[in-house]
C-alpha cells in the first residue's frame, strides 16, 4: 500500500485492480489476509465523497467490497463495523453505472446475509431512494436484474420488515 500512502492515483488504482483480481477468485479469495493487513479499512476510506469524481478508483473499491460481501457472514459482519452501508449509499446516486451496479450488488449481498442486516439497511430510507435510482434510470438491463435480486432480498424473511421501512 505503498503508493496509497504516497497519493499516487494511478498507482493506487493499480493496486485496487490487483486485489480485485485476487478477492474474485473462486478457489481461496485472500479476503481474510486483507482484513488481517488492515488493508480493507484503506479501501472503505476511498470512498468518500471528495473522490467520487475518480470513477476508476470508485469502482475498484467497489468492486472489492461488493466480493468481499459475497463471502463469509464474518466478512459481512467486519464491513458492517465499518459503516460500510453509509459509505456507499451516497454512490447510487453517481453518474457511472458501474459504480450503481456495485452499489447494488454490496447492499443486495449484506441484505441478503441477515435479516438484522436487510433491516438496518432498510432504516436508511432505501425505499425511496430506490425509487428516485429507478424514475431517473438509464442503462443496461444489468443494473436491473441485480436491482430485482436486492428488492427480494430486502422483502425476504420472516418477519417481514416493516412496510413503512420497503414502500417509498
Amino acid at each position: 500500500m505503498k503508493n496509497y500512502n504516497s497519493g499516487s492515483l494511478p498507482g493506487i488504482v493499480s493496486i485496487l485492480t490487483k486485489i480485485r483480481i485476487a478477492v474474485s477468485q473462486d478457489y481461496a479469495p485472500p479476503v481474510d489476509d486483507l482484513i488481517r493487513a488492515q488493508i480493507v479499512p484503506y479501501i472503505i476510506q476511498l470512498l468518500k465523497p471528495t473522490l467520487f469524481k475518480e470513477e476508476d478508483l470508485i469502482t475498484e473499491a467497489l468492486w472489492i467490497v461488493a466480493n468481499i460481501a459475497s463471502r463469509e457472514s464474518d466478512h459481512v459482519n467486519y464491513l458492517m463495523g465499518n459503516d460500510i452501508v453509509q459509505k456507499v449509499l451516497p454512490l447510487l446516486e453517481h453518474p457511472n453505472f458501474h459504480v450503481q451496479e456495485n452499489v447494488i450488488w454490496i447492499l443486495s449481498n449484506i441484505c441478503g446475509e441477515s435479516l438484522v442486516y436487510r433491516d438496518q439497511v432498510s432504516k436508511y430510507g432505501i425505499a425511496d431512494k430506490i425509487d428516485k435510482f429507478l424514475g431517473k434510470f438509464e442503462g443496461p438491463e444489468s443494473i436491473i436484474v441485480c436491482m430485482a435480486w436486492f428488492i427480494s432480498n430486502l422483502c425476504r424473511g420472516e418477519p417481514y420488515p416493516a412496510f413503512n421501512d420497503v414502500r417509498p
